[in-house]
């Protein structure tokens, strides 16, 4: 009777919607076990594992029970076609299959018997790994691999058996690939290229790595396609991007169909622009007579944006500064290709010496918190706020961040920045609550190297228990970009916070390219849409439109909407009247240091 609890209701935990079934057939082998003798309990015991048998030929997973010997005992239909095992499978001894974990081959009896001595009697799990296949078609499965070994009576036989459930991944993968996949090109698509760009930014404190994004697109496209017609315009982007993709193999970079003729390329092979510049000129005097129609050259250009970390930008807003340059280009000449520039008379500093000076200026407070208010849009009352760091630098007095946060990103600084800021954050909630200010959640910026360490989230807890501050006084803001980090830690560490009481703001929305259907599961409660936004609503009512979308995607999301960047009246009377819940900007005022910050919570 034990085997059959310790068996299959961990498999039913697992997903396996048959297994539930199998609580029906336990619950009345324990009521005939109590009114048998031993023989009688036997013979339950194998009608049992007939009754198992028979629910699992239906089931969706492949579910085998082999002997100590390897003979198969049981493989329902689903493991018998996936095996290529013989349908009169009796007595046939199990030749050892291959599984691959972690980038390795090894036999999976091999497996089985190594775990099961190290935790005999429980569940063995191993998600996405890979089965060795004989049809070439299939090549290498991915599976689920789940198992366990226990005794069990057969034909009045007590056996030691293992019991497998593997769960065929294939269709998962197919799925997973095409949400990842450009339709018309099958190159990978705006998801796939925030994931890795993502990926890229969380390995730069481990490496000394420049990234360049480029954004390019085929100029006049529109005209074209009306031109051409829709098949063969379509036919022009196909072209180009298996052109593009053949030259991302012979140079290594990674090239991914964004949106309509836009495409983008990552690459981290080279330190300057003017190499980048290079590589884009000779793409597009390739462009200029690849593509021909009835022997006849179709004569096109391309204009290209550039971004470079760290050369010209963060990693924040490598991205956001690329389709700047980008947007610049095409709005110049056919064929322009610009690189994005800083402004002009922003200080140059050397980064050593700022990399050197930050432990020192950490030490000795050179760091500040300055608290910008967020406005309730219905009473334009103050109900929370964000915390923005300053450094001035005893040398060279207010940096700004665009030029500090990337050196700190790149070095690994970064993470005891964002413990000195939740410290801060916190030692001011304390004081305004002991002196009677009004109390209000402060959000806090977080970087993904800080949300990665393995102690973050027991970081957040003993400060908050320290400090005695309730979690729903603080706020983390994660950027759009930064948060397309799915299936990992990264969200994992969202939903502890969200568990804590710590409530998730979706910062810079609109910058970057979150799926509806992640969108759905991140739990955030508040959506943060960027000032790049709302630059042109005075001048442009379709921008107005889109602004208007964005604010009831996130209200259909059931997450309130904070709109910042606003400037004057006009701007916060049209934002509200567009839905927003929230209003940030320094129209209401700018960010402030805590003792004058404070004096807006008296009023």
């Amino acid at each position: 009777m034990e085997w059959i609890e310790s068996v299959f209701a961990p498999l039913a935990s697992s997903g396996v919607v048959a297994l539930l079934c199998l609580m029906v057939v336990v619950l009345g082998v324990v009521l005939l076990v109590l009114r048998q003798r031993k023989k009688g309990i036997e013979a339950v015991l194998e009608e049992s594992f007939e009754a198992v048998k028979s629910l699992e030929d239906y089931a969706s997973d492949g579910v085998l029970v082999l002997s100590w010997e390897k003979e198969v005992l049981y493989a329902n239909p689903f493991l018998l076609e996936l095996l290529s095992l013989p349908k009169q499978y009796e007595g046939y001894r199990l030749q050892d299959i291959k599984v691959r974990r972690s980038h390795q081959w090894e036999g999976l009896f091999g497996l089985i018997k190594q775990e099961i001595e190290r935790e005999p009697s429980q569940l063995h799990r191993f998600e996405d790994v890979a089965l060795e296949s004989d049809d070439a078609k299939r090549g290498h499965l991915p599976i689920d691999l789940f198992f366990v070994e226990k005794k069990i009576n057969i034909k009045g036989k007590r056996q030691v058996c293992t019991c497998l459930l593997i769960r065929d991944l294939r269709l998962q993968k197919e799925q997973e690939a095409l949400r990842l996949t450009h339709q018309l090109t099958r190159l990978p698509n705006h998801i796939q290229a925030l994931n890795d760009l993502n990926g890229l930014f969380a390995k730069l404190h481990l490496a000394k790595q420049k990234i360049t994004v480029v954004l390019m697109g085929i100029d006049n496209f529109a005209g074209l396609q009306s031109l051409l017609g829709y098949e063969q315009a379509n036919s022009v982007l196909k072209k180009f991007a298996h052109y593009l993709q053949n030259l991302s193999r012979a140079l290594q970079f990674s090239v991914y169909h964004m949106e309509h003729n836009q495409f983008m390329l990552i690459l981290t092979q080279m330190n300057e622009v003017s190499e980048v510049e290079q590589l884009l000129r000779e793409i597009q005097n390739d462009l200029i007579s690849f593509y021909k129609i009835e022997e006849s050259g179709l004569h096109l250009t391309a204009s290209a944006g550039i971004a470079m970390y760290p050369d010209n930008s963060s990693t924040l807003k490598l991205l956001d500064h690329a389709y700047k340059a980008f947007s610049q280009a095409e709005s110049e000449m056919y064929g322009s290709i610009i690189s994005y520039q800083p402004k002009s008379d922003a200080p140059q500093y050397d980064a050593l010496k700022l990399y050197n000076d930050m432990h020192r200026a950490l030490k000795e407070k050179e760091f500040e918190l300055y608290y910008q208010p967020i406005i309730l849009a219905e009473t334009e009352g103050v109900v929370s706020a964000e915390a923005l760091i300053r450094w001035n630098h005893k040398e060279y007095g207010f940096i700004s961040p665009e030029v500090f946060i990337p050196i700190m990103e790149q070095t690994g600084f970064v993470m005891e920045l964002g413990e000195y800021l939740l410290e801060t954050v916190l030692v001011q909630l304390k004081r305004w609550e002991l002196f009677k200010f009004k109390q209000i959640p402060v959000s806090i910026n977080v970087t993904l190297l800080e949300i990665e360490q393995r102690d973050f989230l027991e970081k957040v807890k003993e400060a908050l228990h320290k400090h005695q501050i309730s979690p729903s006084l603080i706020r983390f803001e994660i950027t759009e970009s930064l948060a397309m980090v799915s299936e990992n830690r990264t969200t994992k560490v969202f939903f502890a916070l969200e568990k804590m009481g710590i409530d998730i703001s979706l910062d810079d929305f609109g910058t970057g390219y979150t799926s509806f259907g992640y969108l759905k599961q991140f739990p955030a409660k508040f959506l943060k849409i960027d000032k790049v936004m709302i630059e042109n609503i005075m001048k442009s009512p379709k921008e107005q439109e889109i602004l208007k979308a964005m604010i009831a995607l996130g209200h259909s999301l059931g997450m309130k909407v904070i709109v910042e960047g606003i400037e004057d009246q006009w701007m916060a009377q049209r934002i509200k009247e567009l839905g927003a819940n929230y209003i940030q900007g320094y129209y209401y005022s700018k960010p402030l240091p805590a003792h004058e910050f404070q004096k807006l919570l008296r009023k």
